[in-house]
């Protein structure tokens, strides 16, 4: 009975713990847009450190005056803040978050996110090697003085790119490779090349089987 009433509270777009949620959201993106800091209370601060200190995790404090502490409530903190929320005001519950990480009816956002923590570990360590750096040379140098000629070669790249390999791995290490380009070459803004390489990218993904929510 419980379980129903709580499906049926939550089915029920009118009810308090929609109206928060939805209000919850907003309010988390507009912060993850707009970070901002928080001053901490000197008093508070410094009986932290008292406390790290008596547990000898940090040093004792020297004759040094002690410095101004701040929360930044950003993309890291905003949206932890905003679950905690939810879940004090029961506008969730355990279930709910649990279906949002793991996942339900065939949706596996975790699986998704580690997808996306590969991809953007192996484009890092592409950019490492230099490799990245060493293609924006060469495409600008075959591209000559012709924008038109070089703006093609690059939508044919990405567009082949994208229907192998999929659009995720051409967006996350493309976007380092067209920054590396557009800044030997002289482009700003490069804003134009990044649609462009978002437009091919998703078209090449268009000649497989869709297998994402976006998509």
């Amino acid at each position: 009975m419980l379980q129903t009433f709580n499906s049926d509270q939550s089915a029920n777009i009118a009810h308090w713990r929609s109206i928060l949620t939805l209000v919850v959201f907003f309010l988390t993106n507009i912060i993850v847009i707009f970070p901002f800091r928080v001053p901490l209370p000197r008093f508070a601060v410094s009986a932290f450190r008292n406390v790290l200190v008596k547990c000898r995790i940090t040093l004792p404090r020297t004759s040094q005056p002690l410095r101004r502490r701040y929360l930044t409530v950003n993309f890291l903190s905003a949206p932890i803040m905003a679950i905690l929320l939810l879940l004090a005001t029961q506008a969730i519950d355990s279930g709910v978050l649990r279906r949002g990480i793991l996942g339900s009816d065939g949706v596996r956002p975790i699986n998704i996110m580690a997808l996306f923590v590969s991809l953007a570990y192996l484009s890092i360590s592409l950019d490492a090697t230099g490799l990245l750096r060493f293609l924006a040379f060469w495409v600008v140098k075959k591209g000559g003085d012709s924008g038109p000629k070089l703006h093609f070669y690059l939508y044919l790249f990405f567009l082949t790119c994208a229907a192998v390999v999929g659009n995720d791995p051409v967006v996350l290490s493309g976007t380092t490779f067209l920054a590396y380009l557009t800044r030997v070459s002289g482009i700003t803004p490069p804003t134009a090349w990044i649609f462009s390489q978002f437009t091919a990218a998703n078209m090449g993904k268009g000649v497989e089987e869709s297998t994402s929510v976006a998509d």
